[in-house]
């Protein structure tokens, strides 16, 4: 909710300066870091909702195996 805040407020600022002429200081940053932040609170949100496909990216990323997907192992003899 803190992120869509963000961006409301972000687009109330825009078109107040827009009708007043004049300039939005730091206007790129701040949206640039908008959407870094959106992204982020994505990416766990997604991460959370599916644990299987977390356990499965992170023990591709641990072993360095991409073959490897973490369920049904094979025993080593």
């Amino acid at each position: 909710m803190g992120v869509v805040a963000g961006f409301v407020l972000y687009v109330l600022e825009r078109r107040r300066c827009d009708a007043l002429a004049c300039r939005m200081a730091g206007s790129r940053l701040t949206l640039a870091l908008l959407i870094v932040a959106s992204l982020v609170v994505t990416v766990s949100i997604a991460l959370d909702r599916f644990p299987e496909a977390t356990s499965d990216l992170l023990t591709r990323v641990m072993s360095g195996d991409a073959s490897r997907t973490g369920h049904g192992r094979e025993q080593v003899r």
